[in-house]
């Protein structure tokens, strides 16, 4: 699990420490993935930022976006209870990119 936001390393340093995080975040200031997944975005003084989401990804592949996030702190319960909804299967029972069979 990571956070995701488009405020630089310098700033996301700040907000760990102040809100004492229990995951990293990851720095996307240009938004680029927002842009390639059609992710929702706000502006604000001027800055573009993402709206808070849960994505829920398994091997490269988002299995389902969790929108909007409301309240924030039942973000992480909502998740656990997709999970557990939605078993997903180990990285070594997930079929080859090309279709063909996995051999066990």
């Amino acid at each position: 699990m990571f956070g995701l936001s488009a405020q630089s390393n310098a700033e996301q340093l700040e907000h760990v420490k102040l809100l004492a995080l229990p995951y990293p975040l990851l720095s996307d200031e240009q938004l680029r993935l927002s842009d390639q997944l059609g992710l929702a975005t706000f502006d604000f003084h001027g800055r573009r930022y993402f709206k808070r989401l849960t994505l829920i990804a398994n091997v490269g592949v988002i299995e389902d976006a969790l929108y909007p996030v409301s309240p924030p702190e039942q973000a992480a319960e909502r998740a656990l209870t997709w999970l557990a909804a939605h078993p997903v299967l180990p990285v070594t029972d997930h079929a080859p990119a090309d279709g063909t069979e996995r051999r066990h």
